[in-house]
Parts: structure tokens; C-alpha cells; sequence
């Protein structure tokens, strides 16, 4: 849920946006902008279930 914390070691995680996107977003820009090198790497360790449904979750890690 946007808006959710979630504990993580001495802080938490912040979910600032969840949002369902295609396939077709999936591009370098956002592979790159969630860490990977390429979209083939993010779908080797993002990928999960059927792939009918993908969401792009956002957050921030916020230490206490």
C-alpha cells in the first residue's frame, strides 16, 4: 500500500507509489533507474508468478 512502512534493521521502508504498468514500460531507463544494468537482469531476479500482472513499486528507506 503507498503510504505503508514496513520495518527494515534499524529503520523502515517508506512505499511512496505502486502503480500497474505493461510490459511495454518496462525500459532501460526504468531497468536502470531500479538498479539493473539491463531489463534482461531486471526480469531475471524481478520476475515472479505469471507476469499477467506488473507493478512498479517506488520507496525509500528511512533510518530511525
Amino acid at each position: 500500500m503507498a503510504g505503508g512502512h514496513y520495518p527494515l534493521g534499524p529503520g523502515d521502508i517508506v512505499v511512496t507509489s505502486i502503480r500497474e504498468i505493461n510490459m511495454a514500460d518496462i525500459t532501460i531507463a526504468v531497468a536502470r533507474d531500479c538498479g539493473f544494468t539491463s531489463v534482461e537482469e531486471l526480469f531475471r531476479t524481478a520476475q515472479h508468478g505469471t507476469g499477467h500482472h506488473i507493478y512498479l513499486i517506488r520507496f525509500t528507506y528511512r533510518a530511525v
